[in-house]
């Protein structure tokens, strides 16, 4: 599950902007300071549950750009098969934390290539779509994420 904030991640025509799934090159890796961040991170439905994603979510809120508004669920199969990976890497906040890796490595600010551009574009249209139809319920009244 990736977390979709409205109206950052949206464009003007309601849909998922190609860049969601684009990692931030403008800042270092978590993992190697000496290359740009080829990492976005998710958190792992089978290992928890939509409560916890919801409240998460909630949590990275900043108004008035990024007010939580539902996710876009991923199979990590197709993640795989578009050649990026998924590695399990809990966090203080989030024991059902993982990054989605891409492969490649560049510098700071330098551009990606198309070939990565490509991949990350088809991998947005891979996302199921789940908007909160009440993000201030206390529950979630969503359709089930697993179907």
């Amino acid at each position: 599950m990736r977390t979709i904030f409205s109206p950052a991640n949206f464009n003007d025509k309601g849909k998922l902007r190609p860049n969601y799934m684009r990692p931030q090159i403008s800042k270092p890796d978590e993992d190697d300071e000496t290359i740009a961040s080829n990492k976005l991170s998710v958190t792992r439905y089978n290992y928890t549950n939509i409560e916890f994603c919801r409240k998460h979510a909630k949590s990275h809120s900043s108004l008035p750009n990024r007010t939580y508004w539902g996710f876009a669920r991923f199979i990590v199969k197709d993640i795989r098969d578009s050649g990026a990976d998924v590695v399990f890497k809990p966090a203080e906040d989030n024991p059902a934390h993982a990054n989605i890796v891409y492969p490649f490595c560049c510098k700071i600010g330098e551009p990606l290539d198309s070939k990565i551009e490509l991949m990350i574009k088809q991998l947005v249209g891979k996302a199921k779509i789940l908007q909160d139809p009440k993000p201030d319920s206390e529950k979630w009244e969503g359709e089930n994420p697993l179907e």
